[in-house]
């Protein structure tokens, strides 16, 4: 009964996760036998390229002195332009001694999870046809299987922002919502100290739950708006402290708009 209630959903992960291994298995053969890579870079691997090798660094450093720093020898300076979830993340798998490959088999795991989600978010709101579809497309997608690859944040933030989208559409009782909507806010927090481009998210969360609650039910859709928003925040703050005792600034990252300017100024100029 089990299997026959839950079989596309086993059908997803277990498609996912197996095109997801085999690419990289594909791609560890590829770098340490076949690429250019020298015998440095290769060591490396799965950390590709600047912002993974960065990751990396700070990973190590937490794992070994406790210190969140990008710094590659002693002594450490704190670090301010990453966010903190995704180093941890890494740094806690580091600390169960299952190595950088046992992070990237983790990041498959919820690349795979993710697939699943996107299916049951597709059920709930479309059919099960394009459902199907859009699982199939997320597990097939190359960028996707590439970053699960490698060490990046954007699998772990995928899943938590799908996970967050989940629970925040999740039909249920007036004291599961709460529920519900104080964990969809805590894992988007979750996403924001991964990525902070979804801190956009949190307000615009908050008024979504405002507005789509009938009129008889406002005060309660006021408590339910509130306690979203307020274990998002909350979900933050820890790191915004942080900062500002390091650096006397209550802000996220020192990254600000960094990555818009960098992507998008150049272009801009060169109409």
């Amino acid at each position: 009964m089990f299997n026959q209630k839950y079989k596309n959903h086993i059908l997803i992960f277990s498609g996912s996760f197996i095109i997801r291994l085999i690419f990289f298995i594909a791609l560890f053969v590829w770098i340490t036998n076949f690429s250019a890579f020298t015998p440095e870079k290769q060591a490396l691997f799965p950390a590709l390229n600047s912002d993974s090798e960065g990751y990396l660094q700070i990973a190590q450093n937490i794992h070994q002195y406790g210190e969140f720093s990008e710094s590659p020898e002693l002594p450490l300076s704190p670090n301010s332009f990453r966010t903190p979830l995704y180093p941890g993340f890494v740094a806690g798998i580091l600390a169960l001694g299952l190595g950088k490959i046992g992070v990237i088999i983790i990041q498959i795991l919820l690349a795979s999870a993710t697939s699943v989600l996107i299916y049951m978010l597709g059920i709930k709101f479309l059919s099960h046809k394009v459902a199907i579809l859009a699982a199939i497309l997320f597990a097939v997608e190359p960028y996707s299987i590439f970053v699960s690859s490698i060490l990046l944040t954007e699998t772990l933030f995928t899943f938590l922002l799908v996970l967050s989208i989940y629970l925040f559409t999740k039909d249920s009782t007036w004291k599961n919502e709460l529920l519900l909507k104080g964990s969809a806010g805590i894992t988007l927090g979750l996403a924001t100290l991964t990525r902070p481009v979804s801190i956009f998210l949190i307000p615009l969360g908050f008024l979504i739950i405002l507005l789509m609650k009938s009129r008889e039910y406002k005060l309660k859709s006021v408590i339910i708006a509130i306690v979203f928003g307020l274990t998002a925040v909350l979900s933050l703050m820890p790191w915004m402290i942080r900062n500002n005792n390091v650096f006397g600034v209550y802000d996220l990252s020192s990254n600000g708009w960094n990555n818009v300017l960098f992507w998008n100024v150049s272009a801009h100029r060169s109409l």
